[in-house]
């Protein structure tokens, strides 16, 4: 099976470009959509769960230097087996719906984007097996683990920033588009949107990074949807 890897590539990309403090090759953030009406992946995520998708587990390449992403990297070089891409797609295709990790976002298959995601955030950037890599998107037992990554769309009626993706891990800090971006109101507050249960929340981002955890969103968000994971 030979996986179109373009759009994951491009965006890791960008996102490499927004960082606001020292890189490091070794960041890594388990990233969820949140269901809304403002972005394309936002709206096919709420055709599948109003609460959240599991996007993947995002990695940068252990050659990735600051400031120049994709210096020296040769990814035809580094492309896995047949027999490992199948043994992903084997297994992912067994749990992808208890954990979210919905196909028919990018494609019409299960489960392109999702061994697509492997290929390139698991076994290319850090050589995991799949079995490492679907522990990373299934260990929710570290609550205290801290915001890292947001994507966010400019509501420019509202004057606020929509919380689109959210991803938890260790430092830095990510967002996409970039917080010095002069496109958008990076300096607006920041709107969880609405979720079965509770209103929009509206935060500075310095109060949504100080004050929330994995676990909040693991009980307040995951939990609605798959209770299985909070018993």
């Amino acid at each position: 099976m030979k996986l179109n890897l373009a759009p994951v590539l491009f965006i890791t990309a960008v996102l490499f470009l927004s960082a606001e403090t020292t890189f490091r090759p070794e960041w890594g953030s388990l990233l969820f959509l949140i269901p809304n009406q403002l972005t394309d992946l936002g709206r096919k995520c709420a055709t599948k769960s109003s609460h959240y998708c599991l996007d993947c587990y995002r990695t940068f390449h252990s050659k990735a230097e600051d400031g120049d992403y994709e210096t020296n990297i040769d990814y035809d070089a580094s492309f896995p087996t047949q027999e490992i891409v199948t043994e992903f797609g084997v297994k992912v295709a067994e749990i992808y719906e208890k954990i979210n990790f919905f196909s028919d976002l990018m494609s019409e298959n299960c489960c392109e984007d999702q061994t697509a995601k492997y290929i390139l955030h698991g076994y290319m950037n850090r050589n995991m097996t799949p079995d490492d890599y679907l522990d990373k998107l299934t260990d929710y037992t570290d609550e205290h683990l801290g915001i890292n990554f947001i994507g966010v769309h400019y509501d420019e009626e509202r004057c606020l920033n929509v919380i689109t993706e959210i991803g938890f891990g260790d430092p830095p800090f990510l967002q996409f588009p970039p917080i010095t971006s002069s496109a958008g109101g990076f300096d607006k507050p920041y709107v969880f949107p609405p979720q079965p249960g509770f209103e929009p929340l509206i935060l500075t981002l310095q109060n949504l990074r100080a004050r929330w955890r994995f676990g909040w969103f693991k009980h307040n968000i995951m939990c609605k949807d798959q209770p299985w994971i909070c018993e």
